[in-house]
């Protein structure tokens, strides 16, 4: 009876803990709406994000990498629980303010040949590491300086001055800061 007992439970917790979480295809993850919690979307071909992406409610993790993506949809400040957002490689897209309204700790905008950082970033309060590496800033607006739980924050491959990185490392004394 016992060794009965062991073998369901362990066929249970196989059956449980096999339950796909990470999806690398956006249709895979909608089939799967309930279960998907992590979406890399990582050198696809695709030149849209549709609007269906909002319907993954249960997302806590969206990467889109080197895609030929212009826009993200307005359906992405749908995605309450998401986390982590990593927009990285993406030098022709237009990010929507929606973002603002999600409750990231993580945001990288990456490899992106920003000139300014995107205003959306002024409303994330709960990010905690923000990755601006690669990008061809030259000077941080003050937002930046006012979110308030910021702990990391990744700047090198950029264009600052020296006076720059002093005016940066003053106003956010209790960060980490990477410049080289």
């Amino acid at each position: 009876m016992r060794r009965w007992c062991l073998v369901f439970f362990l066929a249970i917790a196989s059956s449980t803990f096999s339950q796909r979480t990470s999806f690398d295809s956006l249709e895979l993850a909608l089939e799967n709406k309930e279960s998907a919690q992590s979406l890399q979307l990582i050198g696809k071909d695709s030149d849209a994000i549709p609007e269906s992406i909002g319907e993954l409610t249960n997302l806590y993790s969206l990467y889109i990498v080197d895609c030929p993506i212009t826009t993200l949809p307005q359906s992405i400040s749908k995605l309450k629980n998401l986390t982590e957002l990593y927009l990285v490689k993406l030098p022709n897209v237009v990010f929507p303010d929606s973002i603002g309204s999600l409750r990231l700790k993580a945001l990288s905008l990456q490899h992106n040949n920003l000139e300014t950082v995107p205003l959306f970033v002024s409303k994330l309060a709960a990010v905690k590491d923000l990755d601006l590496r690669d990008n061809n800033l030259s000077t941080l607006p003050d937002f930046v300086f006012a979110i308030p739980h910021l702990k990391g924050l990744w700047l090198q491959g950029n264009n600052f001055s020296e006076e720059e990185k002093k005016r940066i490392r003053l106003a956010l004394p209790e960060c980490w800061i990477k410049f080289e």
